[in-house]
Order: structure tokens, then C-alpha cells, then sequence
């Protein structure tokens, strides 16, 4: 009978059926021990051999949790353990590694691995310790999303420099480079906690491999707080998972909200690109359009290396809206603008407006007229044709960008009077990817008065934003952003943590938790409990050339009532403040 268990188990170990090999040499082992002086066709000491290959190289987890349960504090159940041990800690699942290590190291102190289990058990607890002075940092220093690695980078060092220059304990900032790709992202992630020892970590900037780092500082319990990711879900993948941006939902409900009550437009159209992008803005720009009375009349998308945009201006123009959102980046909108200015259909929301009208600094409407007539004639005699304007009908396409009189760069900085443009005939409404000098630098007079939000203006007249400019500019020698206002706070919020006595992972994770009306650069800031940031954002436009925060009382918006005035009393975004008032 044991040999025909063993011949059975052999026979099913071909087949690969390794459990029921398993059944028959746990099955002739019992046999064995019951009857030591029979002569069989294996030694013991060989079937035991057999027994652990198989738990050790092809039985999956539900069956070693099965061999654990049914054979506690013998053999097999210590082989069973010690592999249930080594997925758990290749999962990055130490807190379940630790516990099976006790139960080994309690039951089985003659297991033939318990020294190995030993050294392991003492190698995770080391590496849950943290330095409370070592902060980490994932982001792509190398690849294409380099330039956005770059500002996160010098605004965490701002930060970490500033708070060194005070203390005598420094604060060491460990920094990984992703390269852009989210699966080094996540192996960056558990080099910095388990071999850097690093208490937080900030980063990483997208939000793919925001996705996988997070996983695995969950896992391992150790906060992270990603400065820009903006996709949705991110701080849903645990509590150890942390966001200080502005989200797609706060953008597309802010900028949808102005555009309803702030400009009395009412009917929409949509122009997004094919990917996660751009469906999840447009989902959320709809969706809340819908809340607040609004109607899309259409929705148009195109491939993210598009440069043509012909038969969506077309069909968008003869939905005749008012209103056209793009969630998109400046470098996308400059082409794409003065493609839809090209077809637009001659219906302007400011039409009704009486000619004698003063619209901004002094420009009527007839001079803004004669202007537009003064540069087109320019732009015949330099390119020796009025093609682009004269024909329409011979289905050629505008210049994507038209030579201005003006740079509008020069003009600031010579201290001159900006440029007027004629008024849209259609708004463009955007995201805050659209917050770049190369949207008035290339989109010319096509992106005049675009609307999009943001969560950093950088002209506001706060005293804290003007000082954080100040430091940034002399530091680096150039203008920050977005994104280096939000790392440059996700590192304050660790250093405000830290000074607060914070010493270890967990307690950092419930410092952040509970971090509330934190005075950021990129506004006032406060988590929820999913670990997501509550900001007020800005609006801001373009208007003559300049982008210019708007604050809801421009000529060009809809006229509210006294009654409505009096009720919309100013907030305190953090960023924007008045004057004589002093920042909190």
C-alpha cells in the first residue's frame, strides 16, 4: 500500500496535479511511521525530501494556509509557514510576514530554518524603523516628464534648504529618479522605506506611477503625499496615501460653476482628447454642467498627436455654443484655437453689448476693431497673401500661430500698455494645464479671454505668495509653478509635522490626517479622510495678452443684482488676499 501511495503521488506530480501528489505522500508517510520495519520503495527521510519541494516550488498559497490549519506545531506545517513567510514579504506584506515569523520561531524552535527565520524576522523590523530625518522623493529627473520632475525637485529642496538653515538636526532629502516609468516608481518606493529608512516620501508626479508607488506604501505604512497626481482614485488606495494638488473634480466644477454663474453662459460644447485625461474632465465637466442648469450640446475628440482639427472645428461651430471646454495643456491649445476661431460661426456672447461699450482699460469696441484691421493688413503684406482670411470655402486651414504686433513678454517687461484683442466669439474654457506663458505667447489674440482654474497664481498680491516668489527666483533664477508651489507645501507639511515631535511613520500618517487650514503657498489646505487636499481655487484669464486672476466683478461677465453682490462676501483663499490684510 505505501509504495502504491508513492507510485500514485509520482504519477500525479507528472500530470501536475501537486495536490493530490501531495495527498498521497502525506498519506504513505502516516504509513510509514506507523509501520517503521516494512521495506519500502523510499526511505522516510526521501519522502520528507519530496513533501518539501513540493510546498516549497508548487503549491499556491490557499493550500500552504491549508497544510498550516491541518498540522498545527508539526510536520509539514513549519515548510508550510516559512513559505507563507517569503510571499508575504515579496508582496511587501510585513505585517503578515511578522506574524507567521512568530508563530514559526514560537512552535518550531527545532525547525531546520529557524535561524533563517530569525535574521529575516529582524531584517523587516529594521526595516520599519524610519529616520525621522530622512525625507524621500520620487520623481522623473530623466525621460520626457523631466521638466515637471524638475519644479517639484526645486520645490521640495526651497523647502528642506529653509528649515535647515534653523535647525541644528537636519533634515536629509533622498531623492529616486522614476524616469517616467511606474513600475521603477514603485520599486524607488521600497528602496526609500525599507533600505533608506525614510519617514515620508513626496512624489511621485504622475499619476500611473502615483498609482503603483502608493500600493506600496500602504503596504508598508508609510505616508506619501504626491503633489500633482491628479487622477481620480489615488488617495482611495489607502491611508498611508496623501494628494496635495488641485483634483480634476475641483477643476471641472470650479471652471463650469464660473462659466454658469459667473458669465451667464448657458449652452456648451466639449473637445477632448482620447485618453484618461481627457474623459475623466470631461465626465466631471458635464456631469456638474448638468447640476447647475447648463446644456452640452455636443461632445468632439481627437488623438493626443493630432494637429489637424478641421472637422471638429467645423462640426463644434455649427452647434453654435457659447462656451467651448478643452481638457487639455497649453502646447495642445495653441493649435487648436485659432483652427476653431477660423470656423466659428458669427454668433458672439457679447454681441448684445451697445457699441460705446468701454470694455478694459480704455478699448471700445470700434478700437478694437480698427486694431484687428491695422494687424491683419500686417499679416497680408508680410506673408504677400490673405488666403487664410479671404477664402474659407477652399477648406484650407489657418496658421496655427499668427505673428503678433507685440510679444506680450516684451510688453510687460518694457512696461508698456498691453495689447488689445477683439473678444472671443466663442469662450474657451480650460483646465489648469493651460497655465503656461505659452499660451498668450503662441496662442496670440485666439486664446483671449480663455477662462481655466488653478491652484497657484503666481502675481497674487499675498505676502506670502510674493516672498515664496522672491526665494524661488533668487534661488533657481527663474518663475515657479503649480507644481513647485505644491511640492514646495507637501514639504512643509512633513517639516510642520516633524517639528511637531512626529517620530515615526504612523504617527506622521495621523499628524497629516488631521493637518487642518495648513497656510499654504498653493492655498489654505486641509485633508480629507480619504487623505485628499481641500483647496479654493483661483480663475484666471487671459485679457490683453496677460494672464490675469479674475475675481467675478470684470465688465465682461454677466451683471449680478445688489442683493447677489452683498451675499458673495470675498473668501480668504490663502492666495489672494486684500492689501491691508495680513496673511494667516
Amino acid at each position: 500500500t505505501i509504495n502504491l501511495q508513492l507510485m500514485l503521488a509520482t504519477l500525479a506530480e507528472g500530470r501536475e496535479d501537486y495536490r493530490l501528489a501531495w495527498v498521497k505522500l502525506m498519506r504513505a508517510r502516516e504509513k510509514m511511521q506507523q509501520f517503521p520495519q516494512l521495506q519500502v520503495m523510499n526511505s522516510l527521510k526521501e519522502v520528507d525530501e519530496k513533501i518539501k519541494q513540493l510546498i516549497a516550488n508548487k503549491l499556491p498559497p490557499e493550500q500552504l494556509e491549508e497544510i498550516k490549519a491541518r498540522y498545527p506545531g508539526s510536520f509539514p506545517a513549519g515548510e508550510a509557514i516559512m513559505c507563507l513567510v517569503e510571499i508575504a514579504t515579496a508582496d511587501l506584506n510585513y505585517d503578515q510576514a511578522k506574524a507567521l515569523l512568530a508563530e514559526l520561531l514560537d512552535e518550531f524552535p527545532e525547525h531546520h530554518r529557524y535561524q533563517e527565520a530569525l535574521e529575516l524576522n529582524q531584517k523587516i523590523e529594521q526595516a520599519l524603523l524610519a529616520d525621522r530625518n530622512s525625507i524621500g522623493l520620487i520623481i522623473p529627473l530623466t525621460g520626457k516628464f523631466s521638466i515637471y520632475g524638475d519644479m517639484v525637485l526645486k520645490g521640495v529642496e526651497l523647502a528642506v534648504e529653509e528649515e535647515n538653515r534653523e535647525v541644528s538636526d537636519k533634515i536629509s532629502l533622498i531623492v529616486k529618479d522614476s524616469e517616467g516609468k511606474p513600475a521603477l516608481a514603485g520599486q524607488m518606493m521600497q528602496q526609500l522605506i525599507t533600505e533608506d529608512r525614510v519617514i515620508g516620501v513626496i512624489g511621485p508626479v504622475l499619476s500611473t506611477s502615483a498609482q503603483l508607488a502608493g500600493e506600496v506604501a500602504n503596504r508598508l505604512h508609510t505616508p506619501m503625499i504626491t503633489p500633482t497626481a491628479s487622477a481620480r482614485g489615488i488617495p482611495e488606495l489607502g491611508p498611508y496615501v496623501f494628494r496635495n494638488c488641485i483634483t480634476s473634480t475641483q477643476q471641472g466644477q470650479a471652471i463650469a460653476q464660473f462659466a454658469v454663474e459667473k458669465i451667464c453662459l448657458k449652452e456648451f460644447a466639449v473637445l477632448y482628447p482620447k485618453n484618461s485625461y481627457g474623459t475623466e474632465f470631461k465626465d466631471i465637466f458635464c456631469a456638474y454642467l448638468d447640476q447647475l442648469g447648463g446644456k452640452v450640446l455636443g461632445l468632439a475628440t481627437y488623438e493626443e498627436g493630432d494637429t489637424d482639427f478641421r472637422w471638429q472645428a467645423e462640426y463644434l461651430s455649427s452647434l453654435e455654443p457659447e462656451a467651448i471646454f478643452i481638457p487639455d495643456y497649453a502646447d495642445k491649445i495653441v493649435l487648436i484655437a485659432p483652427q476653431l476661431a477660423f470656423y466659428a460661426k458669427d454668433k458672439n456672447p457679447l454681441a448684445d453689448r451697445p457699441p460705446e461699450v468701454v470694455l478694459d482699460e480704455g478699448e471700445s469696441l470700434q478700437e478694437l476693431e480698427a486694431e484687428e484691421q491695422l494687424l491683419a493688413a500686417e499679416l497680408k503684406e508680410e506673408t504677400g497673401s490673405g488666403w487664410w482670411m479671404e477664402s474659407g470655402g477652399m477648406g484650407a486651414l489657418p496658421p496655427t500661430i499668427i505673428p503678433q504686433k507685440r510679444n506680450p513678454m516684451e510688453v510687460e517687461a518694457a512696461g508698456l500698455e498691453p495689447q488689445p484683442a477683439e473678444p472671443p466669439k466663442i469662450f474657451l474654457l480650460g483646465t489648469n494645464g493651460w497655465y503656461s506663458p505659452k499660451l498668450v505667447r503662441e496662442g496670440g489674440k485666439y486664446v483671449e479671454q480663455a477662462i481655466f482654474p488653478t491652484g497657484f497664481y503666481v502675481n497674487s498680491p499675498s505676502p506670502m505668495v510674493k516672498d515664496f516668489n522672491s526665494k524661488f527666483k533668487d534661488r533657481f533664477w527663474q518663475t515657479p509653478n503649480l507644481l513647485a508651489a505644491q511640492a514646495y507645501d507637501a514639504a512643509r507639511m512633513i517639516i510642520h509635522a516633524l517639528k511637531g515631535g512626529v517620530s515615526d511613520r504612523n504617527a506622521l500618517q495621523q499628524a497629516l490626517l488631521n493637518m487642518q487650514n495648513f497656510p499654504g503657498i498653493s492655498g489654505v489646505t486641509s485633508f480629507t479622510p480619504e487623505g485628499d487636499s481641500q483647496k479654493e481655487l483661483f480663475i484666471i484669464g487671459v485679457r490683453h495678452g496677460r494672464i490675469k486672476q479674475l475675481k467675478g466683478d470684470e465688465d465682461w461677465l454677466c451683471p449680478i443684482s445688489p442683493e447677489q453682490e452683498q451675499a458673495e462676501l470675498p473668501k480668504d483663499s490663502g492666495n489672494y488676499l486684500p492689501e491691508d490684510q495680513d496673511t494667516p
